[in-house]
């Protein structure tokens, strides 16, 4: 079985989800039926930061990371941070939430809200290896 990757828009911008294409000589097995069609676990959130983010967030950083570390309390967010080298953008894994209740918790970030983010994207995560795997 071979997943191809589709794209739909939605209110949280654009989501990757699953689609399912027979490969010849094989079957696809009721797992993968049934996480195609599942709500994921796990979201990644990926932000795009502007190119002079380090000289711009000083005034926001700290109000930003507070409302990361409320969700990270709630056990909503597990990681988070900036990535890139230099820094262009950052990654959270949130847990247990919905498309929407990601959103608006990304509508209130200091970093959003102040365009220290032009865009972002939010996509299902389906882990397959580690403590937290849903094989």
């Amino acid at each position: 079985m071979s997943a191809r990757l589709s794209t739909a828009s939605c209110a949280v911008g654009r989501v990757w989800r699953p689609r399912l294409a027979p490969v010849a000589g094989r079957r696809c097995g009721l797992r993968c039926a049934a996480m195609a069609g599942s709500n994921p676990k796990y979201y990644l959130l990926h932000y795009t930061y502007v190119p002079d983010i380090l000289e711009r967030r000083d005034p926001f950083r700290a109000k930003h990371l507070e409302q990361a570390q409320q969700e990270v309390e709630k056990g909503r967010i597990l990681l988070a941070g900036a990535c890139g080298d230099p820094v262009d953008g950052a990654v959270f894994v949130f847990q247990d939430m919905s498309p929407e209740e990601i959103e608006e918790y990304v509508k209130r970030d200091p970093y959003v809200v102040n365009d220290l983010v032009p865009s972002w994207s939010l996509k299902p995560y389906h882990v397959s290896i580690g403590p937290k795997s849903s094989q």
